[in-house]
This record gives structure tokens, sequence and C-alpha cells, in this order.
């Protein structure tokens, strides 16, 4: 148990360790920046909930809150902005239904981390691509109908699970901006330790390594202008990969059970103080 959780507290500091472009150093959360630049951010969207023998897919609305920090910078090398935005989030999905009338409630708590490159607009404004994930646990209830025997490993208990999304942001003002994009949450059906470690370790390889070395090469070439669009493509292209391998094993390449997959479309507001 106790390797277990330093496994689970390891894993995401991984996730979240990005190297800084110009100056080479390794951070894990800008405490700092936390305290300068707090942000909120308010989504709502479309959700849908699918699993490996489930039948029908549950759709629903969904909404999203998400508080802490965000930072918008200049890189020195080129005429690009830099975008990082840390943040803890609580999600409710009041209302999952199907047609055969069954209804279920879902909420989530997590923590998150979203970063990108962008353009500038003039007067504070810029046009971002961003891409990111993170952590959390998730409780399902019933609300109407009969319980489904694919997704009872979910019923009235606390899942863990990880969470990859793509936004275009749309930087109004320094103060203001509004974005639209896709979430994709992975909720697991059960914990189990040392596949979890070594299967996020094969993506980390796959999107920290080799993707993000490769943008950062981008950003030094010729055209670092391309770096935006060519960060957001691989990204965005080995997140939604990597979890379409996991539809079938949540640990893959390693043997486990499925999980279920909570997609969502959403439309946020977002504003940096």
């Amino acid at each position: 148990m106790l390797w277990g959780a330093v496994g689970i507290l390891l894993v995401p500091l991984l996730l979240w360790a990005q190297p800084n472009d110009e100056e080479e150093d390794w951070m894990v959360f800008r405490w700092r920046s936390f305290v300068e630049a707090p942000s909120l951010g308010v989504s709502g969207g479309v959700a849908q909930l699918q699993r490996e023998g489930i039948g029908l897919r549950f759709q629903g609305p969904a909404v999203t809150l998400r508080l802490g920090s965000a930072e918008l910078r200049t890189l020195r090398s080129a005429s690009l902005e830099r975008y990082e935005h840390s943040y803890g989030f609580l999600a409710l999905t009041p209302s999952l239904h199907r047609a055969d009338t069954l209804r279920m409630r879902w909420w989530r708590f997590g923590v998150g981390r979203q970063e990108g490159y962008g353009y500038r607009l003039g007067n504070g404004g810029a046009l971002l691509l961003l891409s990111g994930g993170g952590l959390h646990w998730s409780q399902v209830t019933l609300a109407e109908g009969a319980q489904v025997d694919a997704l009872q490993p979910f019923w009235q208990q606390l899942r863990f699970g990880s969470v990859r999304d793509g936004m275009v942001l749309v930087q109004l003002t320094p103060l203001l901006g509004i974005g639209l994009g896709f979430e994709r949450a992975v909720i697991f059906p059960a914990h189990l330790v040392w596949k979890y470690l070594g299967s996020s370790l094969i993506e980390f390889v796959g999107s920290e390594l080799i993707v993000g070395g490769f943008v950062r090469r981008v950003l030094k070439a010729r055209m670092p202008q391309a770096a935006p669009v060519v960060n957001f493509l691989l990204r965005s292209g080995v997140a939604i990969g990597w979890t379409e391998l996991l539809r079938t094993r949540m640990n893959w390449p390693f043997d486990s059970p499925p999980p279920a997959l909570l997609d969502q479309l959403q439309l946020s507001v977002q504003m940096v103080f």
C-alpha cells in the first residue's frame, strides 16, 4: 500500500514536470505563479459515457469549475506566446441518460495542467492552442431506472482515473479568454498500481520525451512559428490514440479490465486575475 501511494503521487509529478523552453529548468507546480496569477474557469457542454458491453451510450449536459493559476508570457526566441495553466477542478454531469430512460448522475474532482503555444493578436490578446491532462476521482449515483451490469464496478464508489484534453483558447484581453475544447476522462473500475505505473511511463515517454523534445527542436529551428500548431497536433494525436488503446485495457499494454470513457465537448470561459 505504501509503495502504491508513492507511485500514485510520483506519476502526476512526472506528467506535470515540463521544461522551460528558454531557461531549460524543470518545474512541477509554480506556487509563486499561483499567488500572482490566480485563475477561474467555467465550462459547459455535452458529455457522452461509454464502456465495452454497455450497449447504448449515455449522453447529457456537463459543467466544470476550475480554480488554479495561469501564466501567459512571450518567448524571447520567437514572436510566440507560451501559456501554462495548473488547476484543481470539480465537474458534474447531473443527468446522463439513454433511450431506455436509465438516468445517472456522475461527479468528479481532481487536478490538471494545460499548456501550449500561440500567436499574439494585439491589445493583450492571443490565439492559443493548448493540450493537457490530469488525474481525477469520480463517483456515480443512479437517479432513475435499473442498474447496468457493465457499470456495476462504478456504483456508489470513488474511482480513480486520468484525463486528457485539448482546447483552442482565444485570449480576448489579459483578463478574459474563451475556448472550445474536447476532454476525455478515463475512469478505472479498479486500481492496479504497478500496471498503471508501467502504462503511464510508456505514455510519458511518447508524449513528453519524444513529442516534447521534437517541439523544442522546432522552436529552435528556422520556422519557430510552426511550433504552436505542431505541438497541438502531435500532443492531441498522441492523447487520442493512447485513450483508444485504453478502451479495451485500462492499463494498456498490460492485461486489465476496460475502463469507462467520459467524453465532453466544452465551451469555456476563463479569467486570469
